[in-house]
C-alpha cells in the first residue's frame, strides 16, 4: 500500500505508479512553493507541507494547490 504525496489517500492497488484518487506520481516527495511572484514566500522557496494548498501569506495556490486544481 502506497500514501499518495499529494492528496494523501491510500493507494491500494498493488503495483500501482500513479494515484487513483487523484493521478499524481507516488513515492514522490513533492516541494509545495507559493506561485505568486510578488510573495516573499515566493522569493524565499519556502517548502510548506504537502497539506497546505494556498499561501499562509497571501492566498495564492501553492504547487500542489495548482496540481489538485488543475486535476479538477
Amino acid at each position: 500500500m502506497a500514501r499518495c504525496p499529494v492528496c494523501g489517500f491510500n493507494v491500494t492497488y498493488p503495483g500501482a505508479e500513479r494515484c487513483t484518487s487523484c493521478g499524481a506520481v507516488l513515492n514522490v516527495v513533492p516541494t509545495n512553493h507559493c506561485t505568486n511572484p510578488s510573495c516573499p514566500h515566493y522569493a524565499a522557496k519556502t517548502n510548506f507541507d504537502k497539506t497546505v494548498r494556498r499561501c499562509p501569506k497571501c492566498g495564492a495556490l501553492t504547487t500542489i494547490g495548482k496540481q489538485i486544481d488543475d486535476l479538477i
